[in-house]
């Protein structure tokens, strides 16, 4: 069919981030067959992929998940674009992560496995403060045979070293963290340049300050670590004298 290539066509310049070049193929699936936007899903997720206005683009999404509720790619968009517009309005981490959290559970009735939104809620978890909900989350993600992309591995096991350091499990953390970098040495970068939504987009006064907050506390557990190591040794050595 006609419209449904001007309609792959358009999504391959949404990859190619040429926006406009999409738009153009998008009405020239429409020019094709006029009604094609009321019976095509697919158009409407290339139409929010080719937006860059955050709204626009959430209504765009909604209007593809309206016309099938099994569309995944769509769903998991949409649960991104919810997160995305709640960072950039400093709505993180409040009330409004319990929805986002919903956004990403409507993507897992649809996939039980899907890594993304899994690694998602656990982020979004950790950063409300749910340290055990977080780590039950990035677990699951870990333990999925979906599984096929190492920078969900990286994204998961970071995760977990983040958990364990504000839990005090120092080797842990640092054993996780060198997995996670083993499985994608860019886990802890932040690249504006690639297109691909990250944990470091638009982050606002609520997520600094969550983690200016983890900071203390690893800072307090390091300390508290580093004491009663030196009390050990001290015990050690006034027991041999």
């Amino acid at each position: 069919m006609l419209s449904m290539a001007y309609t792959v066509a358009a999504l391959a310049y949404c990859y190619l981030k040429a926006p406009q070049r999409a738009k153009s193929f998008l009405d020239s699936a429409r020019a094709a067959k006029p009604n094609y936007s009321d019976e095509s899903p697919l158009w409407w997720l290339v139409r929010a992929e080719a937006e860059t206005d955050v709204n626009k683009k959430l209504n765009f999404l909604r209007k593809a998940t309206e016309f099938d509720s099994s569309f995944e790619i769509a769903q998991y968009r949409l649960a991104q674009s919810s997160e995305r517009k709640a960072r950039i309005r400093d709505e993180i981490p409040m009330e409004q992560v319990d929805s986002l959290i919903e956004e990403y559970d409507k993507v897992l009735r649809i996939n039980p496995g899907n890594i993304g939104a899994l690694s998602a809620q656990g982020y979004l978890l950790w950063l409300s403060g749910k340290l055990e909900e977080a780590q039950k989350k990035f677990n699951e993600g870990l333990q999925s045979k979906a599984i096929v992309r190492q920078t969900f591995v990286g994204d998961l096991q970071y995760g977990l070293a983040r958990v364990a350091a504000e839990n005090g499990e120092i080797n842990r953390s640092f054993t996780l963290f060198t997995q996670a970098l083993s499985a994608d040495p860019a886990v802890a970068v932040h690249s504006p340049s690639s297109g691909v939504q990250s944990n470091y987009d638009y982050i606002a006064d609520g997520i600094l300050k969550r983690y200016e907050a983890f900071k203390a506390k690893v800072e307090e557990r390091l300390q508290a670590e580093t004491i009663r190591d030196s009390s050990n040794d001290f015990s050690f050595i006034a027991q041999s004298t």
